[in-house]
């Protein structure tokens, strides 16, 4: 795998597949779970998209960062529930 075939990202990453001859078959979009670190998260898309893989990693991390901060929302409002109503 060269060089050229990854992006540098803050969260995760797109992988070209390519067969024994080099050529690409598929995409693979993959990242590190949030709740298992040892966790891969991935999912596959055809030689033509390369930009839906792109776009299901940014998708899937928006709605991870969106789980995250519910779970510290809630967490902290058990801790403290008289202060969760007041700004």
């Amino acid at each position: 795998m060269a060089n050229g075939d990854r992006k540098r990202r803050k969260w995760g990453c797109v992988v070209a597949c390519k067969d024994a001859d080099g050529r690409i078959v598929s995409w693979q979009a993959r990242y590190q779970s949030p709740v298992n670190p040892r966790q891969r998260i991935y999912r596959r898309f055809g030689v033509k998209f390369q930009t839906e893989a792109y776009r299901w990693l940014d998708e899937t991390f928006l709605a991870d960062l969106q789980l995250i901060l519910i779970a510290v929302y809630l967490k902290n409002t058990a801790k403290n529930p008289t202060s969760a109503n007041t700004p």
